[in-house]
């Protein structure tokens, strides 16, 4: 009997009417109440823009959910538009096909797409490292949240902006609390 390939992922923009859908995915694939949380806030902030939010689907089924989320890089004399990456949530689905990194790799372009120069994210570097994140701290980036400088990554939309984006970043108060 030949095998039947897998549905294949589509990675795109969060839909109008889909939050029960995304809620449903983030609830299974964070069993941690606090990752939950953290999710909520940022789609119930006032700073939450619906065009930074990717889903993955595969046939009808949402599969996978990030939420880039803006904001800023401040120095002296100049600010940067930045986005922060939640956490990726991925259903417990079988053969995941990539889910994540297509995620990751959608919400890049379309952030750049819409003019954002930096993209940061706490998580594993050994992970984010394949996808251009280095490490922001020795960059010269410094969180406004209590964040291990060994998990906090930054990946520049283009190789100039190396060494001349720098600075604090501006997280929304609030908003980054589970």
């Amino acid at each position: 009997m030949p095998d039947i390939p897998a549905p294949i992922i589509i990675v795109r923009g969060e839909g109008s009417g889909e939050a029960a859908r995304i809620s449903a995915a983030v609830d299974e694939a964070f069993p941690d109440p606090r990752l939950r949380s953290l999710i909520g806030n940022l789609r119930r902030s006032p700073y939450f823009r619906a065009e930074l939010s990717c889903v993955a689907v595969r046939g009808s089924e949402l599969v996978g959910y990030v939420i880039y989320f803006p904001v800023m890089v401040q120095a002296v004399g100049q600010a940067t538009k930045a986005v922060h990456m939640s956490p990726i949530a991925v259903r417990n689905v079988p053969d995941r096909q990539g889910i994540g990194e297509r995620l990751v790799r959608h919400g890049i372009q379309r952030a750049h797409s819409l003019g954002f120069e930096v993209v940061l994210v706490m998580g594993p570097a050994n992970y984010f490292g394949s996808f251009g994140f280095l490490r922001a701290t020795p960059l010269g980036f410094k969180a406004s949240l209590p964040i291990p400088d060994e998990s906090f990554l930054v990946h520049m939309m283009r190789p100039e902006l190396m060494g001349q984006v720098h600075g604090q970043v501006l997280y929304p108060p609030g908003v980054f609390t589970a």
